[in-house]
């Protein structure tokens, strides 16, 4: 029996299952199954009908030759229409009335037509009108096929009939696959559990792939005869086709829902998607379902009639009369008051009673609100304006919502709890709650429709700024109006401001069109499509454009694109201009190479970011990062992805993470004083792994479910931004950063902090009060946990007899990591370089009952590197593969520069926080004799032996963060840092850095012979500085000032050595730069500064200028001149206030030799001089100090005052003496 035979048999009309009504204009009757729907009177509106190729049509042939007997549409005045959308056969239409939904020219198709077996699918006796036609195409044709439909008019079921025939073409293929992609995973999850239910009769399985799949749902879908997922995991999929080729081989059928998504900003994963399923699967066969287009003609020229036609796909369209609720579309266009978003929001609250009024007919009404605040603040308004008879009584945890439910009006949003949210969605199901205030989560995936739907407003908060629905939402909400199960009709309201008022009404009225968005994550897409192989270079690139729905589209509509470079006249010349322009960025980012043919070829970093789905925005910040990152510096580096930039820090959030940041339990607080949305990320992931109580103070607990979903979002995306991290410094060769990097990603899988008691949460059933059972015990670790016994765990933790078995039984799931390194053998390469080879032996005895830890698989990372910092190795191998071949043995070769290395290797598992274990080898100790003698070790910086003798009186040089830099001679320059700096340059090594010879500058001489200061004061005659009125003393020896003759008497013999073994320098440590003795420089291994007993020091006490001025000294003693506490912006020295007083009648003790300790200070310090031939007599007379003090003259130009520095006169009075007054 052929096809259009089985037709005519199935298409008898039966006169007890249909009635019909009379219309008043004709007598004409219309189809219609009273056991589905009744219809209802509308307008006239013109009827869009696809002409179809059935390979027995003739061109404008009536349908009776098929043995069909259609029914006659009324006659109207209105002018016929011709459609040829898909290049095929062209039919005349007669506009048609909306509410003969199920009458068509080819009739309902009974659910008899299709084979016996596969009829307990359908809960239904008749397909509906849009079904019957798209029947012929979608069950008896192998055709690609895109369909526009608007929603609830039955699309799914097409999907069901296309699953139907492929299965039974394909019943001898017991892997016969079908894929699903939907755009969001609610759809899917919607998608899985009906399904799981309509196959199961036929021993039909099902599997969702998504964001948020399990290790264990992951291997069902192995298995899975259907799978559901979305474009961006099934993308990810196929950027690694290689490894599941025969996984694609084996799909023959692919099933778009929401097409039309193509238009959105991630819309242009789908088409990257449904553009390389074409490439890679032989034979597969695409049917793509939207809502009601006006270009629809544009996929189908995309798609192709099948894998080797040129012609568009087979194309049909259907308008609104073929919903099965008759849906009225009111777009209301407002003025706004002011240009505030906000404001307008509240606005359009005056403004609802009225459409509620108008439209709603006392049935269920459905608002969408823009913010969760705006949920709540429409439903207060209403609850206290809008008159409501209705009465329910939910016990709820929040408040205000029960509160507002005694009049029969609720809010409803992601901030509330669970239980809240589903006695809230069943009572407005029940008819319980006759309005409901939401935000756009409900238009998803939550099956809650309504009579009246009201979209108030057309903005959504999104990024920190009001923004526009998509257009897909937009529909989805749309989609909502209308009760299959109660009503017959449905009303959407559209309130938005008057200049938008056109736009939303083309919309509704499905004459927009889809455009591409694949201009927008272009970057990305072409990094993929290098990393597969499918674009070598501009050629190849082109080509792949040229298989995309851009390409499409920019032919047709070039204007629409803003591809940020100069268009051409030619659009193909333009997209291989803005190809060039995308591979120059990513060749710029290191992230592909580049030759002199301009051919491409993918990195390290750019395999890192397609392979692990990280946008070219982070993948820049991961490259530039810096090296030797500590945790703190990548966790900063994680915070800072593109990926979390749509986590805002909220007005009403910022007391709550405040409060978090001042925790002492927060590892890594922020220092800023207004907290940003990186600073919000960043507390998230210490909240969770430093288990940080939340805040309780009053209104906490209002935004506690929106934090969990917050916390929730930046744990979803954190582990692949982690891994790529890990691959950046693995390229890098950053060993430290790796570390690093490997320590969070530890953390961040165990959700605790790694060598903390928290750690112990890893295991099940044990949660933050069981940690402390367990710390009173003194049980800290995992590993002090290994030792438990089952009955010491239950007496620890206050448990019944036999309950401690099981967190014993997980405790032994944890793998024993078992690691030897070796070395193995040596060979002398070159003079300074040695390759050493090391064999590494790594086992887990345990792999059968470790491979899996909380449904993720467990992988050993194991790193070998240097003491130094240097990365030699990187293995990351999956426990599983232990389970047969047992331990893993390998060689490492690599070649050393320095013998005093050690090799070190550490093991850990990435799954679970302080399972790890390490082991090194020291070079020096295992090479050979003769190697160490042969070998020649690189010195890159010569150390300088140095007498005090020899130093030249130094010209200091203030610079940043607290240095002096000091020039001696023999192109010798020394940087000094502040003792209190706080900068991490404190904890730099002494550099020796050559500089050019200071030549000192003639002086000035003045009639009574001395030297003119370098003062610049006004009148020197008038001045208050001696030098300016008399000068300075003439020099007698150049070579030696009179400090460096005080310094020689006061000691000789003493030495400050500092060696390259001291990697940190501190400032006590030096000699003085500014009253050292000119030494003389000679090339050794080591520095040696030599100095006297007790050296004679230049403090912040003496501003004098010791290069510009010499005196002669008195031979019983010199006493600086003691000016106010000031401190010198650049020294070696200073003071800190908490310095205690000190004993003047202690002996004298000699100068320690490395760190001068600060904090306590003698006689002998450097704040006060003895004299080996004259000692100073304390008791001499003050004329004698007046005169020795007056003989120093003071120069105040490298003087600078720090207001931060504060001194204890005090102090300083005993530290001097009582025979010197401090003014």
């Amino acid at each position: 029996m052929s096809f259009l035979d089985s037709l005519e048999q199935f298409l008898q009309h039966d006169g007890e299952s249909d009635e019909h009504d009379e219309r008043s204009s004709s007598t004409q009757f219309m189809k219609n199954d009273s056991s589905i729907m009744n219809t209802s009177p509308s307008v006239i509106e013109d009827r869009i009908l696809v002409s179809k190729n059935l390979n027995t049509f003739k061109k404008k042939e009536p349908l009776k030759s098929f043995g069909f007997d259609p029914i006659t549409p009324p006659v109207t005045s209105q002018p016929k229409k011709q459609l040829n959308i898909s290049n095929h056969y062209t039919r005349n239409v007669e506009p048609r009335p909306t509410e003969s939904t199920y009458s068509s020219d080819i009739g309902q198709l009974k659910v008899d037509i299709i084979p016996y077996n596969q009829r307990c699918v359908f809960p239904f006796k008749k397909f509906n009108e849009m079904q019957s036609q798209c029947f012929p195409v979608v069950y008896h044709s192998s055709k690609n096929c895109v369909i526009s439909s608007p929603t609830g008019s039955g699309k799914t079921v097409l999907f069901e009939l296309a699953i139907m025939k492929e299965f039974a073409d394909n019943a001898s293929e017991l892997d016969f696959k079908v894929l699903y992609l939907a755009p969001t995973k609610a759809l899917c999850s919607e998608k899985l559990e009906d399904w799981t239910k309509k196959f199961a009769q036929l021993n039909i399985t099902v599997g969702i792939l998504t964001g948020d799949t399990t290790f264990k749902e992951t291997e069902k879908v192995k298995k899975s005869n259907i799978i559901i997922s979305t474009p961006e995991k099934w993308d990810m999929i196929t950027r690694k086709w290689k490894d599941y080729s025969k996984l694609f081989g084996l799909i023959k059928l692919l099933l778009v829902d929401e097409i039309h998504f193509l238009k959105e900003s991630r819309g242009s994963t789908l088409e990257v998607v449904i553009t390389r399923m074409k490439r890679i699967c032989i034979g597969l066969r695409i049917l793509a379902i939207s809502a009601t287009v006006a270009n629809a003609q544009d996929i189908s020229k995309w798609i192709k009639l099948d894998e080797e036609s040129i012609l568009p796909a087979e194309t049909l369209c259907f308008g609104e009369e073929y919903r099965a609720v008759q849906l009225y579309k009111i777009v209301y266009g407002y003025k706004p008051t002011s240009e505030n978003d906000f404001q307008f929001d509240i606005h359009l609250n005056s403004k609802l009673i009225e459409v509620i009024k108008l439209h709603s007919k006392n049935k269920p009404v459905l608002i969408f609100c823009p913010t969760r605040n705006s949920s709540q603040a429409t439903a207060k308004f209403l609850f206290n304006n809008l008159p409501c008879n209705a009465t329910v009584n939910l016990k709820l945890k929040d408040r205000d919502v029960a509160s507002y439910a005694t009049k029969g009006i609720a809010y409803h949003h992601a901030g509330l709890s669970f239980a809240d949210r589903k006695q809230i969605e069943n009572s407005f199901l029940n008819g319980e709650l006759k309005i409901l205030c939401s935000t756009s989560t409900l238009a998803v995936g939550i099956n809650l429709p309504a009579y009246l739907v009201i979209i108030k407003g057309t903005k959504c908060w999104a990024e920190s700024c009001f923004q526009e629905y998509s257009e897909t939402d937009i529909l989805q909400m749309v989609g909502r109006a209308g009760r299959p199960q109660f009503e017959t009709e449905g009303v959407a309201v559209i309130m938005t401001t008057a200049k938008l008022k056109q736009k939303y009404e083309r919309l509704v009225k499905g004459t927009e069109k889809v455009e591409s968005s694949l201009h927008m994550n272009f970057t990305e897409h072409l990094a993929a499509e290098i990393a597969v192989g499918v674009v070598k270079n501009i050629t190849d690139a082109l080509d792949w454009l040229k298989t995309t729905y851009l390409y499409v589209r920019f032919m047709e509509n070039p204007a629409y694109y803003v591809l940020k470079i100069a268009k051409s006249s030619d659009p193909e010349e333009t997209l291989i201009k803005f190809c060039k322009q995308q591979a120059q960025d990513l060749y710029a980012e290191k992230l592909i190479t580049m030759d002199e043919l301009q051919n491409y070829k993918i990195t390290p970093y750019g395999y890192s970011m397609t392979m692990h789905y990280i946008s070219f925005q982070t993948m820049k910040i991961m490259v530039r990062s810096g090296s030797q990152l500590s945790v703190g510096q990548v966790l900063d580096l994680l915070t800072s992805a593109s990926e979390f930039s749509d986590l805002k820090l909220k007005h009403n959030e910022k007391r709550l993470y405040k409060e978090l940041n001042s925790s002492p339990m927060v590892r890594y607080a922020s220092k800023r004083k207004e907290l940003t949305h990186q600073d919000k990320v960043k507390l998230l992931i210490d909240f969770e792994l430093g288990g940080v109580d939340y805040p309780n103070y009053n209104g906490a607990m209002k935004i506690h479910s929106s934090f969990l979903g917050d916390k929730f979002f930046v744990f979803k995306h954190i582990h692949r931004l982690i891994m790529a991290v890990l691959d950046v410094f693995i390229e890098k060769k950053d060993s430290k950063s790796l570390h690093s990097s490997g320590y969070l990603l530890r953390c961040i899988n165990g959700r605790c902090w790694e060598d903390s008691p928290n750690e112990l949460r890893q295991l099940d059933g044990i949660g933050p009060a069981s940690v402390k059972k367990f710390c009173n015990h003194n049980v800290l670790s995992l590993e002090d946990a290994k030792s438990l016994t089952t009955t010491q765990i239950e007496y620890y933790l206050g448990l019944k007899t036999g309950a401690g078995n099981k967190i014993r039984k997980n405790i032994m799931t944890l793998p024993n990591l078992q690691l030897e390194m070796i070395f193995d053998d040596e060979e002398l390469d070159t003079p300074s370089s040695v390759n050493v080879s090391v064999a590494i032996t790594i086992d887990v005895p345990n792999a059968q009952a470790s491979s899996v830890w909380k449904n993720r698989p467990v992988y050993i990372h194991l790193i070998t590197d240097t003491s130094t910092g240097e990365l030699i190795d990187f293995r990351r191998i999956p426990v599983t593969k232990f389970k047969s071949s047992g331990a893993k043995s390998f060689q490492v070769n690599f070649s050393v520069k320095n013998l005093d290395q050690t090799i070190r290797c550490h093991a850990y598992a990435d799954s679970i926080a302080s399972v790890k274990t390490n082991t090194s080898v020291s070079l020096r100790t295992h090479l050979s004799k003769d190697t160490i003698d042969k070998f020649i070790q690189n010195i890159d910086d010569f150390e300088f032996t140095v007498s005090d003798d020899d130093i030249k009186p130094p010209k200091n040089e203030p610079i940043d963060d607290g240095k002096v830099v000091v020039q001696v001679e023999n192109n010798v320059q020394i940087e000094i840092i502040e003792l209190d700096s706080d900068t991490e340059n404190s904890n730099q090594p002494m550099k020796n850095i050559n500089a050019e010879h200071q030549v000192e500058k003639e002086r000035k001489i003045l009639p009574n012979g001395n030297y003119a200061c370098n003062h610049f004061c006004k009148d020197k005659q008038n001045c208050r500085h001696l030098c300016c009125r008399e000068g300075l003393p003439v020099k007698k020896k150049r070579s030696e000032t009179n400090s460096q003759k005080l310094s020689n008497k006061v000691a000789k013999n003493d030495e400050l050595v500092a060696t390259n073994d001291e990697p940190v320098k501190k400032e006590n440590e030096l000699p003085d730069p500014i009253h050292g003795v000119k030494k003389s420089i000679q090339p050794r291994k080591i520095i040696k500064f030599e100095k006297k007993n007790i050296p004679y020091k230049r403090t912040i006490f003496d501003d004098s200028d010791p290069d510009d001025f010499d005196f002669e000294v008195d031979e019983k003693y010199v006493i600086p001149e003691v000016k106010k506490a000031k401190k010198l912006n650049s020294t070696v020295f200073s003071i800190n206030d908490d310095v205690k007083d000190v004993d003047r009648t202690s002996p004298p003790q000699e100068l320690p030799e490395t760190i001068l300790d600060t904090n306590q200070y003698d006689d002998d310090s450097i704040y006060n001089y003895q004299c080996q031939d004259q000692l100073i007599n304390k008791t001499e007379s003050n004329d004698e100090c007046d005169k020795a003090i007056s003989n120093v003259v003071v120069e105040q130009d490298i003087i600078k005052e720090d207001p931060d520095s504060s001194y204890d006169k005090q102090f300083l009075q005993n530290l001097l003496g009582s025979d010197i007054e401090i003014d």
